[in-house]
């Protein structure tokens, strides 16, 4: 059989231009995929974001690894601390003849919260005589003067001298939701870091007067940890280990302060260097949105409690953490700062319009004193 001359040349020109055309599109691809695929993260990440989508973490050592030069420790003992001419402690003679013989408490976990040296940790170590001490992650040892702690919370804050300190920053007041998972990371020596993993095992809805704290952490943490910061899914810290609890010190761990009450405290204590006056014993937060749906006020403004000091006069009127105030002696509450200025008051007792699992409550609150 014979193949036409000009069959031929149609088949070689046909093939030589789609030869070409995909040598074409091959480098076109090239030049445009990263575009198109900058496009397409600036339209689905936000939706993702809205939906509520969060990425899981790659690497828990990533996670780590980038937080831990924030992490510190803190070192007490009962010596007292040498003076210089200005009356600071000095750091050129930090163990002096006679320290082997000083009361050393054991380290407590903390994390820097500025670039400037302030650092978050239990009050415990505020509330200590004697010099204290911060061992940074690379080993440095540096004496601390403490700039003021909050007893109803449990926050500390200490001081060290330095510039341009690695620090971390305390996320927004959404609390991960029961069964996330969080990381407590803390460094007992100044070289690493050490880390825990816990889950979000319950709330103050979910137990209610079982607990007067906001959330609980499942596996109970180990209590070197109190005072540690707690790294949400996005490695943001979402709270603080042990601090706000009314656990008995063997669960104390398993409680958690959010990081946005945290973030209120701390603010207050580095303004004045002691919290806002609390004579009832509570401590608020704003509603945000999730927090409403989870108590089935969406919609409503108002103030939600985090925690409740025990045998305070709120502890005593019955309030609990997770009710929402909304009104205080017929005023309306939208917020946390509206209701400490409501309760900023000389009044022996406040009517509370009180929301709890979706009733309305009226509460008397009062810081009478305990009966005898």
């Amino acid at each position: 059989m014979k193949v036409d001359r000009a069959s031929l040349m149609l088949v070689a020109v046909a093939s030589l231009v789609a030869l070409t055309l995909l040598v074409a599109g091959a480098i076109f691809g090239a030049y445009a995929w990263p575009r198109v695929v900058r496009v397409e993260q600036r339209v689905v990440a936000p939706a993702m974001n809205a939906a509520g989508f969060t990425p899981a973490i790659e690497n828990l050592a990533d996670m780590i690894g980038h937080n831990c030069p924030a992490i510190v420790t803190i070192q007490q003992d009962s010596r007292p601390a040498a003076k210089t001419a200005r009356g600071r402690a000095s750091s050129d003679d930090k163990y002096p003849s006679g320290a082997a013989t000083a009361e050393v408490s054991q380290p407590l976990a903390g994390f820097l919260v500025s670039n400037d040296g302030y650092i978050v940790t239990s009050a415990d170590a505020v509330a200590t005589q004697g010099e204290i001490h911060v061992v940074l992650n690379n080993g440095r040892l540096l004496d601390a003067t403490r700039a003021g702690s909050d007893p109803i919370s449990g926050i500390g804050i200490l001081k060290i001298e330095g510039t341009g300190l690695p620090f971390l920053k305390l996320a927004d007041p959404n609390f991960p939701r029961v069964g996330e998972w969080v990381l407590a990371i803390a460094s007992p020596n100044g070289s690493g870091c050490t880390a825990a993993l816990g889950t979000v095992s319950s709330d103050s809805m979910a137990e209610r007067d079982r607990l007067r704290t906001f959330a609980r952490v499942r596996p109970v943490l180990d209590s070197a940890l109190v005072g540690a910061p707690l790294l949400g899914p996005n490695g943001d810290v979402v709270g603080i280990v042990g601090l706000g609890s009314q656990e008995s010190d063997g669960d104390r761990a398993s409680s958690v302060l959010s990081a946005g009450i945290a973030g209120h405290i701390v603010s207050e204590l580095l303004r004045n260097g002691k919290p806002s006056d609390n004579r009832f014993g509570i401590v608020a937060d704003d509603l945000l949105p999730g927090l409403a749906v989870r108590l089935g006020v969406d919609g409503q403004r108002g103030a939600v409690i985090s925690f409740v000091d025990r045998d305070s006069g709120a502890d005593r009127s019955g309030l609990q953490a997770g009710d929402l105030i909304l009104g205080v002696s017929g005023t309306p509450v939208s917020g946390a700062s509206e209701l400490a200025r409501a309760l900023d008051t000389s009044a022996d007792a406040l009517s509370l319009d009180v929301v709890r699992m979706s009733k309305r409550l009226t509460i008397t609150l009062t810081d009478r004193p305990l009966d005898k």
